[in-house]
């Protein structure tokens, strides 16, 4: 009977350079003579995954090690046939391992959108997502979290989740100008050790703490009797949003006698406001209460008054 090899399991079930070694064991009463080297050791491959082999050990017993290994897909060996005898001169057979992979790829990062594209002290959130075959951990704190910012800008980052999910959540936000963040290297790995690279800048939100202003011109005309007599207001912000002036909204500001109709024409940041009908003695203006209007992150405009 034929001397018996058995080949062991890899030493690790997945590896990015290795070493991964198996243990050759040959076994017969009357073992006589163990050639095993490199040469007689072929590699089993699938995908790109490849290594360099050595061989080491005596007697019965040896290790097979497949080093700088390199690629991506799974890894074993196969032993050729006659690489031990007895004393009989017989032949150990051919032997083939179990595998193992092979992963040179480093797990992937994803950072959402902003949760809103403007804000004022917010909160606003960015999903940090990890992505891999073969995953193993992620770590992610507020540490490896870098705000990117523009202006003034600032805020206070906090961290949660698990698994492979992740928030990031920007509060206390401040000043002006934009707010993004970048994730530093090493937040994740997966089975091989293969490390989450870091990140570029996610995209980026406003944040916009000026409310809008406003403005009324002087009257049309110092002095009248009956009318009309229109002012001129207009709203202004670099990211202004909604709002409509309606004749219910404007307040007459008036002396003694006078009085008047009101009317508005108009939209989006500019508008007319016409007095008619005016009767009475005295001085008449107009008040534009807060709140008329609004910016894309919220801020409201103040009250105004004519001149």
């Amino acid at each position: 009977m034929a001397p018996t090899l058995t080949i062991g399991s890899p030493s690790v079930s997945i590896a990015n350079t290795g070493p991964v070694t198996y243990t050759v064991v040959y076994a017969d009463a009357a073992l006589n003579a163990v050639t095993l080297a490199a040469s007689d050791v072929a590699l089993n491959s699938t995908g790109t995954a490849t290594g360099a082999v050595s061989v080491t050990g005596s007697g019965d017993t040896y290790t097979v090690m497949l080093s700088s290994l390199s690629g991506n897909g799974t890894l074993g060996i196969s032993i050729a046939a006659g690489t031990a005898s007895d004393l009989a001169g017989n032949l150990a057979p051919a032997a083939a391992s179990a595998t193992f992979t092979v992963d040179n790829t480093a797990p992937t990062v994803t950072i959402g959108a902003p949760s809103q594209a403007f804000a004022t002290s917010g909160p606003i959130t960015f999903s940090a997502s990890y992505a891999d075959a073969n995953f193993g951990s992620a770590t992610l704190a507020e540490a490896a979290v870098t705000l990117n910012a523009t202006g003034n800008a600032a805020g206070t980052v906090e961290v949660t989740g698990n698994g492979s999910t992740f928030t990031v959540t920007i509060s206390g936000i401040t000043g002006e100008g934009s707010l993004g963040i970048s994730l530093a290297a090493g937040t994740a790995a997966d089975g091989a050790g293969n490390l989450a690279p870091a990140t570029t800048s996610s995209a980026t939100f406003t944040v916009d703490n000026t409310p809008p202003t406003v403005a009324i011109s002087a009257p049309s005309a110092n002095f009248t009797s009956a009318g009309p007599v229109s002012f001129a207001v207009s709203f202004a912000d670099a990211n202004l949003g909604a709002g409509a002036l309606a004749a219910s909204q404007v307040i007459l500001n008036s002396t003694e006698t006078a009085t008047g109709t009101v009317s508005v024409s108009g939209s989006g940041s500019s508008y007319t406001v016409t007095l008619s009908n005016l009767s009475g003695d005295g001085t008449v203006g107009i008040t534009i209460p807060g709140g008329i209007a609004t910016d894309l992150a919220g801020n409201a405009t103040p009250g105004a008054t004519s001149p």
